[in-house]
């Protein structure tokens, strides 16, 4: 129970940013949505089709960057 609570909360806070970065993107320049990964991920499209990334992808990607990222830092702190 506790772990698809943590699992929901994590998932509120992705889309969360997602949502907040999607604001920002309509307000600002391109250039500046591109500084980081995941404004990088938002611009990005399919060489073949066009296509960017469904939301549902986005976040998937997303979240598979902080777990990586979390499973590298834990393995670091380790050595």
């Amino acid at each position: 129970m506790q772990l698809r609570l943590l699992c929901g909360l994590v998932d509120f806070v992705v889309v969360y940013l997602i949502m907040l970065l999607l604001l920002i993107f309509i307000c600002t320049d391109v250039e500046e949505i591109t500084s980081d990964v995941l404004g990088m991920m938002m611009i990005a499209r399919d060489p073949e089709s066009g296509q960017g990334m469904s939301d549902n992808e986005l976040r998937d990607q997303v979240m598979t960057l902080m777990l990586a990222g979390h499973e590298v830092g834990r393995h670091i702190h380790y050595m």
